[in-house]
């Protein structure tokens, strides 16, 4: 299966064609499904949905949501139908379905680089999409946003677009604005070899981490896109250089979402 790969990422028309295939073949036996207890249906394309796992794909969706509402009950502020909420990346819909649930009258957005996933969530679930770019700098948010989340993201891209991302989304934050975000923390050292990547040196990473508290991985054929792992200490003093004192850390919960990933929220301050 990986010399299969390896070939059809070598020849793009090869590659192209397979993509087209794989997607419609899913289009046609799946399609648009829906199960009880979640809101929505979900595309025949979301891979969040793990060997249609419903009780791991709701309780990751709920779990994002029960954070924002321990930031957002933390922070002193309120969201009502005046709010704006990003979810980014949306993907599928995972959390944003939940998003909407629990927030129906706030005016939800959700940014992504895939148009398709960007194009059912509009229609599925009503929010206002965001094309996405891989250049955080160059993504066009058309308003300020009450509250952003922000589910592995920070967890595939390289130190440099960690920090271009960090400014995208704070400088995109209303004052006392709020923003929910996940990294890999020291729980993915033990999880290295699920990642998909090859020629791991797993000392030298956990070296590196120990002594730099972030560490990045590339996928094969990427450059800036693959796995990033930080450190609590790492994110927290990365914040602190960038922002100073108009950032405030409401919490932090080690390997909280889906008993993997740490969940940081922090609150835009007064400038």
């Amino acid at each position: 299966m990986k010399f299969i790969k390896k070939i059809l990422n070598r020849i793009p028309f090869l590659f192209k064609t397979a993509k087209w295939l794989q997607f419609n073949v899913r289009k046609i036996f799946l399609g648009y499904r829906r199960y009880p207890g979640i809101p929505g249906r979900i595309h025949f394309n979301d891979r969040s949905l793990i060997k249609n796992n419903t009780l791991h794909y709701k309780a990751v969706g709920k779990s994002a949501v029960r954070f924002i509402e321990s930031a957002v009950d933390q922070s002193g502020i309120t969201l009502d139908d005046k709010s704006c909420i990003l979810d980014f990346p949306c993907g599928y819909g995972r959390v944003l379905r939940y998003l909407k649930k629990k927030f129906p009258h706030a005016h939800v957005y959700g940014g992504d680089i895939d148009k398709e996933a960007l194009d059912f969530c509009e229609k599925e679930f009503n929010i206002i999409p965001i094309p996405s770019n891989i250049n955080f700098g160059k993504i066009k948010f058309p308003v300020l946003y009450n509250l952003i989340w922000v589910g592995s993201l920070f967890t595939h891209i390289d130190f440099k677009d960690f920090c271009e991302l960090l400014k995208t989304l704070m400088a995109s934050l209303k004052e006392k604005g709020i923003l929910v975000f996940t990294t890999h923390g020291k729980e993915s050292l033990n999880k290295l070899n699920s990642y998909g990547l090859d020629n791991l040196n797993p000392d030298l990473i956990k070296h590196q981490i120990e002594k730099e508290g972030f560490c990045f991985q590339p996928y094969p054929g990427k450059s800036n896109y693959g796995i990033s792992i930080s450190t609590q200490g790492f994110v927290m003093e990365t914040m602190n250089q960038i922002f100073q004192n108009k950032v405030r850390f409401i919490f932090f919960k080690h390997k909280g979402w889906d008993q993997h990933q740490d969940v940081f929220a922090v609150q835009k301050m007064m400038i």
